[in-house]
């Protein structure tokens, strides 16, 4: 082990010692006889690790390392055919495990399942050897379902979190693994009916269009609470403009004040052309200080306090009383700029 007293580090680069030669990573018999030959010798073994101190090799006596290769030949074909029973074994087992807790799992899947979980040098959980046959068998089902049988792939592609995605898929895969453990559906309780023996690929269809339906209610559930969030925003802008009112300097509050005072001017003048109209006497304003009154066509009446605003009795005949209609701007001279701004005179 590197970092022992027997087995000092050593780099690749470093000077071999004399009768000494690399046995590389990879081969275990090969590094697994040449250290135990070594140490049985009483000589040194050295561990050749990279520059992360990760081993990638041994240095061993080359007598040793002669012994060993020919001892490897002769006996490759009786290993190999010891490995493949073993290997037909732990197969075996695992798939009659897997045929026990999910006796509803389709057969054409199962050995899909078994070579995927079991295969040499993945690391995956299959091979692990810490970890209880039952509870292996259950982390893989549970793994082939979520890639194999539910969105989580076609998340994963569109850019979602793993832990997200896992999240996402995981009602839908709870609910195939019941159905392959041959256990009813989550609340169906005793009051669930028969299926019928329509095949376990019919049964699957079936409890994914339930499913289907699950995650439409969740969606709508989702889409009302960002309706929630939305209006929550809104309310926390509103707050914030009411606090940054409250800083203003006292230029911008009569700025903002100036605004105000326009824009309630702008409705008295809607209101004094609708009292003009109405026929209503007083309007309010002075001669210095007329009220202004916009005109539908953009120009703008002058009235005073002494006028006689009531003037549109619906009486058109009287218009040819009004002899003395001064165009302009009240001056009785006619306009340069428009020939339809006019003023009307009081009648007495």
């Amino acid at each position: 082990m590197a970092g022992d007293e027997d087995e000092p580090e050593a780099r690749f680069h470093d000077p071999m010692p004399v009768g000494y030669v690399f046995v590389p990573k990879g081969d275990v018999y090969m590094t697994k006889n040449c250290r135990k030959e070594t140490h049985s010798a009483d000589l040194t073994v050295y561990v050749v690790v990279n520059k992360r101190r990760k081993p990638i090799g041994l240095r061993c006596p080359a007598s040793i390392v002669e012994v060993v290769q020919e001892s490897n030949q002769a006996t490759a074909a009786k290993r190999a055919e010891a490995v493949q029973k073993r290997d037909a074994a732990v197969e075996g087992d695992f798939e009659e495990a897997l045929k026990r807790l999910f006796p509803n799992t389709p057969k054409e899947t199962i050995p899909k399942i078994v070579s995927h979980a079991l295969k040499k040098r993945s690391r995956r959980v299959g091979r692990s050897g810490t970890v209880q046959l039952d509870d292996k068998v259950k982390l893989v089902v549970r793994a082939h379902i979520r890639h194999e049988h539910t969105e989580y792939e076609q998340l994963l592609r569109q850019g979602t979190a793993r832990e997200r995605a896992r999240q996402q898929v995981y009602s839908k895969l709870n609910e195939i693994a019941r159905l392959w453990g041959g256990r009813p559906a989550k609340g169906a309780g005793t009051k669930r009916k028969a299926e019928d023996d329509d095949g376990d690929e019919t049964r699957i269809t079936r409890e994914r269009s339930k499913l289907l339906k699950r995650q439409k209610k969740e969606q709508r559930v989702k889409t009302a609470a960002t309706g929630a969030d939305t209006a929550r925003l809104k309310k926390t802008e509103k707050l914030e403009r009411k606090k940054a009112r409250k800083k203003m300097t006292r230029e911008e509050r009569q700025l903002l004040a100036e605004k105000s005072r326009t824009s309630k001017v702008s409705a008295l003048r809607v209101q004094t052309r609708r009292m003009a109209r109405e026929g209503i006497e007083s309007l309010g304003g002075t001669e210095k200080e007329p009220i202004i009154i916009d005109d539908s066509d953009g120009q703008e009446a002058v009235f005073t306090r002494d006028e006689d605003t009531d003037f549109d009795d619906g009486n058109e005949s009287d218009w040819s009383d009004w002899s003395d209609i001064s165009f302009g701007n009240g001056t009785g001279k006619k306009s340069q700029r428009n020939d339809h701004h006019w003023t009307k005179p009081c009648r007495n």
